[in-house]
């Protein structure tokens, strides 16, 4: 029994160990200028009846709104000085700005617009133009390197396609020019493709099933 669960804890920690990230050492494509925004053509709102967040893009860049909904109690609200409550709206949240809330119970509940910048000042991603039929990478940063996503537009839409492989992959075999770092759980690969090796890669496809968004 004892040689089973010591067989079986080498396997657990053969496969935690042979587990692979990879990530890029440079922006795709490469020979592409970095860009601040895609083309104005495609500006507007987009969301999607699945996600309650939505998407600005626009001559800022490209930005993810989301809404936390939060809540303070009427004995707070009583005996704070922070909060306020007039005419259906609270004080006291926001620095010089007021929030729509509904009173449930014993707790006034609104909601608090975050705004996560993807592609624009501020954003350490890299954004690239892949072709001129509305398709861009979006190189999201990360420790050094770089993880693609796939955005496009068409049609009054907005879809966004992630990176994506199969455990054990062999959809990079063919990058000569790999860093292997082994971490305590997983093997780190870094793909520095030259141009030739990055188009392949488009064209077999290495991004997973695409995420639409309507025009609003």
């Amino acid at each position: 029994m004892k040689i089973v669960l010591l067989v079986a804890s080498f396997l657990v920690s053969f496969i935690t160990i042979s587990q692979k990230s990879y990530y890029f050492s440079n922006p795709l494509p490469l020979e592409e200028i970095k860009l601040t925004k895609v083309a104005a053509k495609y500006y507007g709102t987009y969301s999607s009846i699945e996600q309650p967040s939505h998407y600005e893009v626009d001559e800022n860049g490209i930005a993810l709104v989301s809404t936390n909904i939060s809540s303070v109690s009427r004995e707070m609200v009583r005996e704070s000085s922070k909060y306020t409550i007039r005419n259906g709206f609270i004080h006291g949240v926001l620095k010089n700005d007021s929030l729509p809330c509904v009173l449930k119970g014993e707790y006034y509940f609104f909601g608090v617009q975050n705004r996560e910048i993807i592609v624009g000042k501020g954003s350490p991603n890299v954004l690239k133009e892949i072709d001129t039929n509305g398709n861009y990478l979006v190189n999201v940063y990360e420790n050094g390197s770089y993880v693609p996503l796939k955005i496009s537009f068409d049609a009054g839409k907005f879809s966004i396609a992630y990176f994506d492989y199969d455990f054990e992959t062999k959809l990079f075999k063919f990058i000569d020019d790999q860093e292997s770092i082994q971490e305590s759980e997983y093997e780190l690969v870094i793909l520095s493709p030259s141009e030739k090796e990055v188009k392949r890669l488009l064209r077999v496809g290495m991004f997973g099933e695409e995420r639409e968004f309507e025009k609003k």
